[in-house]
């Protein structure tokens, strides 16, 4: 790799998704996803691994409703349907779903991704949906996820310092932050730590 910014949004997205998941490089993963995503908040790849970010980001209830705007704007059936077996996950850990089946576990990743007798509990999803959006949309709930990621990355900081952690819901109010100070050398970056 020669310089981030040399990288295509899919480039990024897919070096996010594979060091994600390696606790040292988290953060890594998170730099290259928002990355990818201020270039191309529509890029397929970005926004499967959004959506499973967001369940450790932000917990099962924001990945669920931000899961809800993806796989909605997502157009490859192949990501709808990951999309779609993350959110599933997601259901399933706040007791959400069921399968006539009854013993969910005993399913194959397979049948996770493709089952259609899945059933979901749309009043829990309703009750979830309208705590976490607030009286906001889906699209500003994606936007939000966007935010925090580039917070919890690094990139993105409050305009004014706080000793609290950002959340989700302070990341409705995009105007309340700004660009690091060394966010052109992120751009500028061959290699990715926790610098930024």
């Amino acid at each position: 790799m020669s310089h981030l910014r040399d990288l295509t949004a899919h480039e990024a997205a897919t070096r996010a998704r594979e060091v994600w998941h390696y606790e040292d490089a988290r953060k890594a993963g998170q730099q290259f996803l928002y990355y990818s995503l201020s270039q191309d908040k529509n890029c397929p790849q970005a926004l499967l691994v959004l959506t499973d970010m967001m369940r450790m980001l932000a917990g099962e209830e924001v990945a669920i409703v931000v899961s809800e705007y993806t796989y909605n704007i997502a157009k490859d059936p192949e990501v709808k349907s990951r999309i779609n077996l993350i959110r599933r996950i997601a259901l399933n850990q706040l007791d959400l779903l069921s399968h006539p089946i009854g013993n969910i576990s005993a399913l194959t990743i397979e049948e996770w991704e493709h089952s259609n007798d899945f059933v979901v509990s749309q009043e829990g999803v309703t009750r979830i949906t309208s705590r976490v959006l607030n009286s906001h949309t889906l699209e500003q709930a994606f936007e939000a996820a966007r935010l925090l990621l580039g917070v919890r990355a690094g990139l993105m900081v409050p305009k004014v310092r706080s000793t609290a952690a950002t959340n989700f819901d302070d990341c409705f109010d995009p105007n309340n932050f700004r660009q690091c100070d060394n966010y052109e050398d992120f751009l500028s970056a061959e290699n990715l730590d926790s610098e930024f």
